[in-house]
């Protein structure tokens, strides 16, 4: 199977439905935290008082809300607390940390008791990382398990905690959340490339959405870097359109539509060539679905090394962006 189909092979793999309630995952690429929340909530964002806010809000006329925020703050966790816990009931605090960050737990009531809370803190270099439940008390209960389920998935993205993986017996390597799972790998005639698949991104007719990844390792043609963006760009045929190519730490970056008979996807390539071998990695998810991984995607190819090495960082133009045809962010 060329890698081409392959891509394509595991994309509608990742589409089959996981279950009766599927999760999905929203990451955000500017402030680097992600969380999972059922595929039916519906989710938008907002800013207000310098405060960045992601609501998820259970469908139908339920009450029942999470709100993600990130708050530039100096002080402590109690205090920040205070603007939810003030005129409410004696709350349950417990300490408690996401990927090494220290933070506080707090469950509470309103003074009437009529509608239950829950708010998690995380602090790190003067700012807060937050999720606030809330809900009627018999809601809240009710629906006990997933708000849980909701505020322990809370993750701080930082790449230096990610794990670190390879193509084997070659010098490539880089970082990958553990929330993306290893998918088929290949080594034939000195070309090698593993794929990853990365968490629902997306929820339609009872299927969920992802995106994919994968790392090749193989020899590069006379010609350098050039020589072997050429190659690439002809091994792939006339069903891939290159929107952008740009230079990127001492590479290249290509945006590219790709269509065939039963999908339309996105793909941003990042290409490097050292001596007589070319390694790129690609990112590729349907097209409507792009938008929500582009800056996971960059920040795991900025953990790229080589020999053990980083790649250059001087002189390095902002990654391009899915055109304003992939479509914003959807509800769902």
């Amino acid at each position: 199977m060329s890698r081409r189909a392959a891509s394509f092979a595991l994309l509608l793999l990742a589409a089959c439905g996981r279950g009766k309630e599927p999760t999905l995952t929203f990451y955000s690429g500017e402030h680097a935290v992600s969380v999972r929340y059922p595929a039916t909530w519906t989710t938008r964002d907002d800013s207000k008082d310098n405060i960045w806010y992601r609501y998820f809000q259970m469908p139908g006329k339920s009450s029942v809300s999470a709100t993600l925020l990130v708050a530039a703050h100096s002080g402590s966790l109690d205090q920040y607390a205070q603007s939810y816990l003030a005129g409410q009931g004696a709350p349950r605090a417990e300490d408690t940390s996401r990927q090494g960050v220290p933070g506080r737990l707090w469950r509470f009531a309103s003074a009437d008791g009529q509608q239950r809370y829950l708010l998690l803190l995380l602090q790190r270099d003067a700012r807060v990382y937050g999720l606030f439940e809330q809900a009627p008390a018999a809601e809240f209960e009710r629906h006990q398990r997933v708000l849980d389920a909701i505020q322990e998935s809370v993750t701080l993205e930082r790449p230096e905690g990610w794990v670190e993986r390879r193509v084997e017996g070659q010098p490539l390597s880089w970082r990958l959340p553990a929330s993306w799972t290893q998918g088929q790998s290949f080594g034939s005639g000195g070309t090698y490339f593993v794929q990853y698949l990365s968490p629902a991104l997306g929820f339609e007719k009872g299927q969920t959405i992802h995106a994919s990844l994968t790392a090749t390792a193989e020899a590069a043609p006379a010609g350098g870097l050039e020589g072997y963006a050429q190659v690439m760009r002809t091994r792939l045929g006339e069903g891939y359109k290159v929107l952008s190519h740009v230079e990127w730490r001492g590479g290249y970056v290509d945006m590219m539509r790709a269509e065939t008979p039963i999908s339309v996807a996105r793909v941003k390539r990042y290409l490097w060539s050292r001596g007589s071998r070319g390694y790129s990695l690609s990112c590729e998810a349907r097209e409507d679905v792009f938008p929500r991984v582009t800056r996971w995607c960059d920040a795991i190819a900025g953990t790229l090394q080589l020999d053990g090495q980083p790649l250059p960082l001087a002189q390095a133009p902002p990654l391009p962006g899915p055109s304003p045809s992939a479509g914003a962010i959807m509800s769902h």
